[in-house]
């Protein structure tokens, strides 16, 4: 499934009925990183996975960079 918020486009599952379980994907990974738990719970609760800007198919709309440097 897909939302609009503030003209992007996120990428989403929504699965299971009951008490909501929200799970955020790690650096650089997407939503699919949680399908596993996603199998094992939506019997039990609402599980709700999300791409993050820039991850799966979750837009990335310019202005969007990432900066790595030294510290120090």
């Amino acid at each position: 499934m897909k939302a609009q918020v503030n003209g992007i486009t996120i990428a989403y599952s929504d699965r299971g009925i009951g008490l909501p379980i929200v799970f955020l994907h790690a650096f650089p990974l997407n939503r699919t990183m949680w399908a596993p738990q996603e199998e094992a719970l939506s019997s039990q609760f609402r599980v709700i996975t999300i791409d993050l800007r820039g991850h799966g198919a979750s837009d990335a709309p310019p202005p969007l960079a990432l900066h790595v440097g030294a510290v120090g």
